[in-house]
Order: structure tokens, then sequence, then C-alpha cells
């Protein structure tokens, strides 16, 4: 027999889903009754982890995820983290599914209606608005206290219609949970809102069609968006101009940096090893990421293909981490140009090896990523510094721009 582990509340994203279906329909072949058996985690509630705090719902992709394996499963174990008041939360994901084993054919939708009424009384309308509004947002509430506060004034009109009563009191349990989510994210080294800041796409490419020698000259980054840097203080384009694109491909991301310099023989190099401090003091390029699963990390390339590569939670530079980057420089006639292959190690990275591998799965709509691309360029005593967000210096994370992926 077979057991296949899974998160299925991460099957919004229809990638996992389909990775995992043709996961199971492999293994189904080579098991003599057809079957496996599921293990999933609703540990969503656990605390001290990024998804504290947050109301992860997901009914329909319970529905969904349980209704594919009808014919493929032999059964299931789901571990579930219920210490507290995190049931609150845990609840209705519980009740959906147990409901689903019975009959994977009924209508979710009918099952959350009869829920919200006999769990929720005189307030079942109201927190039908609380839930469908955390089904649509809630991978994205662990970075954005706009949505916390948005699905409390739901809850807040729910209480309203409840009084002292069981009702009240249930809806207060996960009042006292959300208030979790958002005292994290006001903590220090956590995310913090943006306004006003720019967005960068990273389109799908064919990694087939790059040869990554830092010319930038591949059919791999044709049709891109050109993304230009600008000056810090003043937020114009700089003499020597800075210009980037972004794509991905598979669990990478890839950076094409192009800098004119018209002193492009005199570039100033200030370390010829990887992790070298001083390469801070010369020309280079550098790339801040903020993931939904952690805050934040900073990698820089100098002109001779040099890397430096920190974890900057909570303001320590820690270069013991690595981030498993690969780049290529090229200089010519009036520039230098980087390009740059980021894997992403996702979510759990953290958890796994806290010293090795960008945590975050692929940036997302719903899974987005805070980032900057800026430059220093040294010359003769003076130094500029330009950025795609320009901020008070490189590491403003309040101005660190937003990164989707299409």
């Amino acid at each position: 027999c077979c057991c296949i582990c899974q998160w299925r509340s991460l099957f919004y994203d229809t990638d996992i889903f389909k990775k995992h279906e043709n996961i199971r329909n492999e293994w189904t072949k080579k098991t003599s009754q057809g079957k496996v058996y599921i293990y999933d985690y609703y540990l969503h509630a656990r605390p001290g982890r990024e998804w504290e705090g947050v109301p992860a719902i997901f009914p329909h992709l319970i529905s969904k995820d349980i209704h594919s394996l009808k014919s493929k499963s032999y059964g299931e174990i789901i571990e579930i983290y219920d210490t507290g008041n995190s049931l609150a939360i845990n609840h209705l994901n519980i009740y959906i599914t147990a409901r689903l084993y019975w009959n994977a054919d009924q209508n979710v939708d009918e099952i959350l209606g009869e829920y919200y009424r006999l769990f929720y009384g005189p307030s079942q309308n109201e927190m039908k608005n609380f839930y469908d509004f955390c089904e649509a947002n809630w991978p994205s509430m662990k970075s954005q206290i706009s949505q916390i506060d948005k699905a409390m004034e739901f809850l807040d009109s729910a209480r309203k219609q409840t009084g002292d009563s069981i009702y009240g009191k249930r809806i207060d349990n996960i009042i006292e949970w959300m208030r979790k989510g958002r005292e994290r994210l006001l903590d220090k080294g956590k995310k913090i809102e943006r306004i006003n800041v720019p967005r960068a796409i990273a389109y799908k490419r064919d990694v087939k069609s790059l040869k990554l020698d830092g010319k930038l000259d591949d059919t791999f980054w044709e049709g891109l968006h050109v993304y230009q840097l600008r000056d810090l203080k003043t937020t114009k384009s700089e003499i020597n101009k800075t210009s980037f694109k972004i794509a991905w491909d598979s669990d990478c991301l890839y950076l094409g940096i192009y800098c004119e310099d018209h002193d492009s023989k005199n570039l100033n190099i200030t370390a010829d090893k990887n992790d070298d401090a001083s390469i801070w003091f010369g020309d280079n390029i550098e790339t801040f990421l903020e993931t939904p699963a952690h805050s934040y990390y900073q990698i820089t390339v100098n002109p001779a293909g040099i890397i430096a590569d920190a974890d900057r939670q909570n303001g320590i530079v820690n270069l013991n981490w690595t981030s498993n980057v690969t780049t290529a420089v090229y200089t010519g006639d009036g520039f230098w140009s980087t390009e740059l292959k980021i894997p992403m190690a996702g979510e759990n990275a953290v958890d796994a090896d806290p010293l090795t591998g960008i945590a975050g799965k692929r940036p997302s709509k719903a899974q987005i990523w805070d980032f900057n691309v800026c430059r220093q360029r040294t010359r003769n005593g003076k130094t500029t510094h330009s950025a795609f967000s320009p901020g008070k210096n490189f590491s403003d994370r309040s101005k660190f721009s937003e990164l989707i992926t299409k």
C-alpha cells in the first residue's frame, strides 16, 4: 500500500492540485487495489507559525479533493491542532470533512448553510459573509493587516446579533484567535503594510531557451517588461541607468539586470570571494526578497560575479545562510549585466533547514512576495544609489515593491 502526505488547503493553487492528482494516478497504478491512503494536515492554527491567527478556511477545496478521491482512497488521517481556542477556526473545516466522508457527492453549499444556521443562529448571515471572505482571502491574511481588519468587521457585525448567548461565545473565540494574527503582523521583523509601491510581474518562460551567461540576449528574455531603477533620493532616472527583467520556470525565479556604465573599464570590484562583506563598498546589485513565509533575504552580486547572500530576519545580517542562487555576469562596452537563477525552496524551508534556501512558494496574487532590486555605483569617492522602489535606504522594507507571477 502507499500513503501520500498533502496539504489540501494549498490546492487553491491549481498547479499544486494537478501535481498531487498526477502523483495519485501514478501510485494507484502500482497498488494491487488501485487505491492509496491520504495523510493531510489541518495545522494552520499551531502557535509560533506564520499561520497563527489566520482563519484558514477552505470548505470548497475539501469538497473538491474528497470527491476526486472517491475511487482512489482507502481512507485518510488528518493531523489537527486543537489546543486552546484554535478549534474555533478549525471547526468548520473538520465539520465539512466529516460530513463529506459519509457522502462525497453532497452539495457543500447546502452543508455550509446548515452549519451557519445551527452553529451561529441569529448571526448566520453575517458569519456566512465572514467565512466567504476568509475562504477567498486567507492565503494573504498572514501578511496583510487590512484583510484581517476586514474579516474582523464581519465578526463585529455577527457579534451584535447574538448577545450573551452560546452563539456569541463561539464568535468571541474566533475574535480572540484573529487578534493573535493581527498582533503577529505588528511584531518587529514581520511583514508590514506597504502603500503606493510598484508591482513587478514575473511571466513564465521555458528555461531551455536560456543560457546563463549574463548577456540577456536569449529568447527567454524577449517580450518581457523592462523595469527601471530610479535614484534613491530624487526618484529620477540616473545618468548610468539600470533596468531589469524577471521571469519564472518550475521552482525558480530568473532576474536579468542591465547596468549602464560609462566607465565600464574601471568597475569598482571590492570583493573576490563569496560572502565577503567588502562587496558592499564597491559596485553591486542587491536583490531583497520578503516572502509570506519569511522576512527577509538579501542577495548581492558584483561585476565579478561574486555573491554575498544573507538572511536579514530581525535586522541581523546572517551570512551563514545560503540562497543557492546561481549567477553569471558579462561586461561589455559601456555596461555590465547579470543573470540570476533564484530557487524557491517552499513554504516549510525554514523548518527543514533554516540556513539554506528561500522559504516561500511561487509568488501569486494570493501569495504576494515583497522585493526590491537596487544598485550601488562607486567612483572616485562618489557613490550613487538607485532602486526599483526608492525608499530611505535599500533595506527600507516599508517601500519594498510587490512581486507576483503569471
